[in-house]
């Protein structure tokens, strides 16, 4: 019986593990899809979003959003590139 004690607590704590590893992910998924929102607002704002770059890296982004599971290696730097693109295009004063 101490036996089966033991091997049901290693259970519950690699279970715990997994979700708050899951949980983590999801905050971070859902965090990189917060600020890429915030990105789109501005580039709009800026008048910067028709720019072709910022086109083409906006759907970039969305697309890794959208594809379950969502690669967050590759998101963090598509999204990093979508934000250097719309300050790059507003500071050259690009209109759309």
């Amino acid at each position: 019986m101490p036996r089966l004690v033991a091997d049901a607590a290693a259970a519950a704590d690699a279970v715990r593990a997994a979700l708050g590893c899951a949980t983590g992910l999801a905050d971070r998924r859902s965090e990189l899809a917060g600020r890429f929102a915030a990105y789109r607002a501005k580039a709009l704002r800026l008048g910067v979003s028709d720019d072709p770059e910022v086109t083409a890296l906006a759907a970039q982004v969305r697309g890794l959003l959208a594809s379950p599971p969502t690669d967050l290696r590759a998101l963090t730097p598509a999204l990093v590139a979508y934000q250097q693109r719309v300050n790059g295009a507003a500071a050259e004063g690009r209109p759309a």
